[in-house]
């Protein structure tokens, strides 16, 4: 079992979870539009973007729905940059599919 931690709140999760998952399991809601149980996870969307920090490295920005759960990970999914740039992505999709329904929720 991997221990991170997502929002100050610590979790177990087997090797081979994603980042998205492990958040989903704390029940912290993460946006996504390309994202499926079903099908393999490639960040095509960018929503789900989260802040990470590993063994007090640099922080960086990743797609949580294909970022790995890794032993000692930090997560922050709602500082100001992530919700800055998840806005700008969903700015980008809107700009790009006007007529989507789905992608105008978001974007609100």
């Amino acid at each position: 079992m991997i221990k991170l931690t997502i929002d100050d709140q610590t979790i177990e999760v087997e090797e081979g979870t994603k980042v998205l998952e492990a958040a989903q399991q704390l029940r912290i809601k993460i946006p996504t539009l390309c994202y499926h149980k079903a099908l393999p996870s490639y960040g095509a969307c960018r929503l789900c973007l989260v802040e990470v920090r590993q063994n007090g490295g640099p922080v960086s920005i990743q797609a949580s729905c294909n970022y790995p759960a890794q032993e000692g990970l930090v997560v922050k999914t709602d500082t100001e940059r992530v919700i800055k740039t998840r806005r700008i992505m969903a700015e980008l999709l809107l700009a790009r599919c006007p007529d989507s329904e789905e992608v105008k929720r978001i974007a609100k």
